[in-house]
């Protein structure tokens, strides 16, 4: 009996002592997390992403018009000989080989606003026909159908104010402009009623202040107007022709920040005036990807469309993965 109860000690330490192991080993091995569908940082970033890329790559083209209206080589009408005053800010126009069609413009400083900082290089080409008659070698931007190539090299822009300050993109790649009236802004000086229609596509590499490296495609069709007086404003708006992926109306796709394939379309035309920088006073954007995230640009602080004045920002919608709808509301 002696010995029987020996061993039932025995057994009994030994089971204890597996037991306080085991409870060990439970309380030092890590949780499982919980997955989380908070996506609310991830939505904001595409978003930003999308106003930014579509805003920059816009504006180069402003830019090129403006290089261009100093020339009545690549302009095409004597005219605009009247407007070689025109400047632009914190950047240099290199014309030195302008008999080809070719110009340049180095960004050294900022813009005229002095919202964003600019560096690196844009390089605009028209058709050039080395064997044509004198005169005839340059298809000028003003000819109805005139297709511009817009390249861009290291093209830098760092926001210096705003809901963006301190941040900053690269574009690199081209794209093409073609000029479908054969209008340009600087008609608006002594044509003030014309209108400037443009489609623009092409494929851009994307660098991001995070070091993300994308590639995206546009297609769209961009038309500005003018209205005159004391304080002119020029209206951009703008639609999406492109078809990929099952959608249309595209004005961009590829492969955001968090690697997902995406797909962004225009359902109402964005609207952005001069007075305003530009910033997007209305219109609605949906971009596809793992989630449907649709932008509504033009809004109060508290969501609200604005109709006078300049918006306080844009406004997101998108059901995040627990079947939860989200809105948030981020200023320009």
């Amino acid at each position: 009996m002696k010995t029987k109860k020996i061993l039932f000690t025995t057994s009994l330490t030994a089971i204890a002592v597996i037991a306080l192991l085991f409870a060990s080993c439970k309380k030092n091995s890590p949780a499982t997390p919980a997955t989380s569908t908070d996506d609310t940082q991830q939505q904001e970033t595409s978003a930003q992403d999308q106003k930014n890329v579509q805003n920059e790559s816009d504006g180069a083209v402003d830019d090129a018009n403006t290089a261009m209206g100093t020339s009545v080589t690549v302009n095409g009408k004597a005219e605009s000989a009247l407007y070689t005053i025109i400047t632009l800010c914190g950047a240099t126009i290199d014309s030195s080989v302008i008999s080809k069609g070719e110009l340049s413009i180095t960004y050294t400083g900022k813009n005229c606003a002095g919202t964003k900082l600019r560096s690196g290089n844009i390089t605009i080409s028209l058709p050039y026909d080395s064997i044509a008659a004198p005169g005839h070698k340059i298809t000028r931007w003003r000819t109805p159908g005139c297709i511009m190539t817009l390249t861009f090299n290291q093209y830098k822009v760092t926001y210096l104010t705003g809901a963006d300050s301190g941040k900053y993109l690269i574009l690199n790649g081209s794209k093409t402009i073609t000029n479908i009236k054969g209008t340009a802004p600087i008609d608006w000086i002594l044509h003030p009623a014309d209108s400037v229609i443009t489609t623009i596509a092409g494929t851009l590499s994307i660098t991001f202040d995070d070091g993300t490296v994308r590639s995206w495609q546009t297609n769209r069709t961009r038309t500005l107007t003018y209205t005159p007086g004391a304080a002119p404003v020029i209206t951009a708006q703008l639609k999406g022709n492109g078809s990929a992926g099952g959608y249309n109306n595209l004005i961009f796709w590829g492969t955001d920040r968090a690697n997902e394939t995406f797909y962004t379309n225009v359902s109402v035309p964005v609207v952005a005036t001069s007075a305003c920088l530009f910033l997007p006073s209305s219109g609605v954007i949906t971009q596809y990807a793992t989630r449907a995230l649709t932008i509504t640009y033009g809004v109060d602080i508290n969501g609200n469309s604005v109709t006078t004045g300049c918006a306080y920002g844009y406004k997101l919608n998108w059901t995040n993965a627990a079947g939860t709808a989200k809105q948030v509301i981020r200023r320009y």
